[in-house]
């Protein structure tokens, strides 16, 4: 069982450290892992119905604020964003007063203005700055401290408490006319000023990195008009049922998913797809949650609300990716677990270097510069950009990715996916429409009439869900001929079908089905199949033999049908010539794809001739054709076992086995389809051109991921031998603390500007 927190007041890898184990802690806790970036933390607990506040209270004895949410708001992002947004003015609010109180202090200090009174104006000034506005780090610092571990929050309260109590001392001293040199509250006002400025910053870039998930909710109306009792009334979306008629006029959003029972419309599917061009709808068709409705007005019975809803699974699907993490990150938030008791080290032997080292000749100076070093190492040695260099990025991309129709089922697939090498399409569906049609009926037999074949095809074939099934019957429908009933429906996956049909045994399939079941084909059926295929056409031959024998329709295997079969027994007396449209953006796909260095092949189950003509017209050089179902995941495997990483494209049912195998599974299908289970990569607008955007997006998060960590390392390498020697005011610690943080907003926010499919 699962449960999911929302957790305030985190902001660094060593917060994440302190909640994880808080929770662990918890009797009846399996496992919990604490995500910074979203601020949430995924508990797997024994019992399902574990008191809420047992979680809650463990994370409220560390410091920090957790909230379990039930399973309506789990399914709700935008409660997320809510959440991020209220943070967001109560961090302002705090930063405001902070302001107001801390920049006389600055201006005082810096200017060397002095007057009658000044140190205790300057304390003044500084209490409420230290014990309000300063609250939250000394909060942290305290539960930190009565669990014996350190974190970001004792960094920041050591530091700021350090200045003010040296300022308080000397202000006291001077009371009673004791010199004790000057006072440091500037550095003091100057650190919790920028550190609440910089969290601020943070937190207003987490929201907009946040901001994708929530911005597709948002799109699901609050209320429908239903149609109940023979009358239009409003309801609330929560309360529609599967089995509702919705209306929708022009200009409404889809409440839930569903089916057009009636009327004529366009429906702008953008928001689940990315592509803006309204699809039309029609009765049958499918339309989803939160698209709009433009043109006419609709009739649609709801089939899925709440959490079965396909926007739903997307926002499951996102969330998941972005709440998981890569290898790296774990590595990095090892280090910065361990790196505050470091720091602390570091800044107590700065400070006791620089009391040896001056004290002998100044003590005045001793301490100043001790407290100087110490404070400034405290301060800009924290590691939150450390701990933010990774999941910030994985938000950012996970989130454009949905916005461009591209999902991620993981953070793994991310940082496999910039590595791919080479990518096989399976053609069908892919680099083709997925919607075959019926090109030429050819007879080979002068005795039997064209439309007696395709009766006969249509026939054998109605009972079949496969595409090239359903082009048969349409092509029969179009040409106003009926079929009849079929009975003994056998299907060879990947090669065609058998079925009774007035009192003969039909066959239907490729040159493979033929070839296993023993029959040998005329002369000429051999040619015509070979010219269609050259024309990239996939030839589909017709053949009856005598009434079915016993073994075949008690449902024997094929090799008892082809042992029946005699010489002669079976007549070819036709060919249906089948093509798909190739897609209006293969072409460009490919071409991108080579231009990313990534070299594309063609895996299919149709002819050598038919599949070397689809790869002539789209340029691709590497061809496996006559491949079964089965046979994909081999060729994968082969293509892995010489060092390659692999993707495969595939509709994400028949080529399950090959998504699988391969290092990264793209499936191609729509928001209805349930391939978006089938891969590790999901192209919601079947756009070709969606394959290279992925790999460009999945590049560009590795190298700012690498980037972030990159940068962060060598700021605190640099940074703290630089803060230790004294060369650093606390002041520009302070800043430069927040400034690396911010960094990795911002750098992490260029992956909002990648273009539709990476161009």
């Amino acid at each position: 069982m699962n449960k999911r927190l929302r957790i305030e007041g985190m902001h660094c890898a060593s917060c994440v450290q302190q909640v994880e184990q808080a929770l662990r802690r918890v009797p009846g806790v399996k496992e919990a892992i604490v995500y910074l970036t979203p601020g949430e933390a995924l508990v797997v607990v024994e019992k399902p119905d574990m008191d809420d506040s047992l979680l809650e209270r463990a994370v409220a004895e560390v410091g920090y604020r957790a909230v379990v949410l039930s399973d309506a708001e789990e399914a709700t992002w935008s409660d997320t964003s809510r959440s991020g947004r209220a943070l967001l003015q109560s961090e302002g609010k705090r930063l405001i007063v902070a302001t107001i109180l801390a920049l006389p202090v600055l201006a005082i200090s810096m200017f060397h203005v002095h007057f009658p009174g000044r140190n205790e104006l300057l304390w003044a000034l500084c209490t409420p700055l230290q014990f309000w506005c300063g609250l939250p780090f000394l909060r942290g610092a305290w539960a930190a401290l009565t669990r014996g571990a350190a974190d970001m929050n004792t960094l920041i309260a050591l530091s700021t408490l350090t200045a003010y109590g040296q300022g308080s001392v000397v202000t006291i001293l001077g009371w009673f006319g004791l010199p004790a040199g000057e006072v440091y509250f500037e550095a003091q006002a100057g650190i919790i000023l920028l550190v609440l400025l910089g969290q601020f910053l943070e937190s207003r870039a987490r929201v907009r990195a946040t901001s994708a998930l929530a911005r597709l909710w948002s799109l699901q109306p609050a209320r429908a008009r239903v149609w109940r009792e023979g009358e239009e009334v409003e309801v609330a979306v929560s309360a529609l049922r599967p089995g509702d008629v919705v209306i929708l006029r022009p200009g409404d959003r889809v409440p839930a998913d569903g089916e057009v029972l009636e009327g004529e419309s366009a429906i702008n599917e953008s928001m689940l797809t990315g592509e803006v061009q309204p699809v039309p709808k029609k009765a049958g068709d499918l339309v989803f949650t939160g698209t709009l409705n433009t043109t006419g007005a609709l009739r649609v019975r709801v089939t899925a609300v709440g959490s079965d809803t396909t926007l739903a699974k997307i926002v499951a699907l996102v969330e998941r990716a972005q709440l998981s993490r890569v290898p790296i990150q774990k590595t990095a938030d090892r280090i910065a677990a361990i790196f505050v008791p470091v720091v602390l080290l570091i800044a107590l032997l700065a400070a006791t270097g620089w009391l040896v080292w001056l004290g002998p000749t100044s003590w005045s100076d001793a301490t100043a510069a001790a407290l100087q070093a110490a404070v400034a190492t405290l301060i800009i040695a924290c590691p939150c950009a450390l701990g933010l260099a990774t999941p910030v990025a994985l938000v950012v991309a996970t989130g454009r990715g949905a916005e461009l129709g591209i999902l991620f089922r993981d953070a793994a697939v991310l940082e496999r996916a910039a590595q791919v090498g080479i990518v096989l399409f399976d053609k069908t569906g892919t680099l083709t429409e997925g919607q075959p049609e019926v090109q030429q009926a050819l007879t080979l037999d002068p005795h039997v009439a064209v439309p007696d074949i395709v009766r006969l095809a249509a026939s054998a074939e109605k009972n079949s869900e496969h595409h090239l099934a359903e082009a048969i019957v349409q092509f029969a429908e179009g040409q106003k001929i009926e079929p009849t009933s079929a009975t003994h429906f056998r299907a060879y996956p990947g090669r065609g079908v058998e079925a009774e049909v007035e009192r003969q045994l039909v066959l239907i399939g490729n040159r493979d089905l033929f070839c296993e079941l023993g029959v040998a084909l005329p002369r000429l059926a051999e040619l015509r199949a070979e010219e269609l295929a050259v024309k990239g056409m996939t030839p589909i031959l017709v053949a009856v033999a005598p009434q079915l024998t016993h073994a075949v329709a008690t449902g024997d295997s094929m090799h008892a049908s082809a042992r029946r079969f005699r010489a002669g027994e079976v007549r070819v007396l036709g060919i249906l010539a089948v093509a798909d449209k190739l897609r209006a953006r293969s072409g460009a796909a490919i071409d991108r794809l080579r231009d990313l260095g990534v070299e594309p092949y063609l895996v299919t189950g149709d002819h050598a001739h038919v599949a070397e003509a689809v790869a002539a017209q789209l340029g691709i050089r590497q061809v496996y054709a006559g491949v079964k179902p089965d046979q994909k995941a081999r060729i994968v495997a082969e293509l892995q076992r010489s060092g390659c990483v692999v993707a495969f494209v595939g509709d994400g049912i028949n080529d399950a086995p090959a998504l699988a195998q391969a290092d990264v599974g793209i499936a191609f299908g729509s928001g209805a389809d349930v391939a978006i289970e089938a891969g590790h990569v999901i192209i919601l607008n079947d756009d070709p051109l969606a394959v290279p955007a992925a790999l460009v997006l999945a590049r560009r998060t590795r190298r700012i991921i690498y980037g972030n960590l990159f940068w962060a390392f060598l700021y605190n390498v640099l940074a703290l031998p630089a803060a230790a020697l004294g060369w650093l005011h606390p002041m520009m610690a302070a800043a430069a603390m927040s400034l690396s943080s911010l960094s990795v907003f911002l750098n992490s926010l260029r992956l909002r500007r990648v273009l539709p499919y990476g161009f």
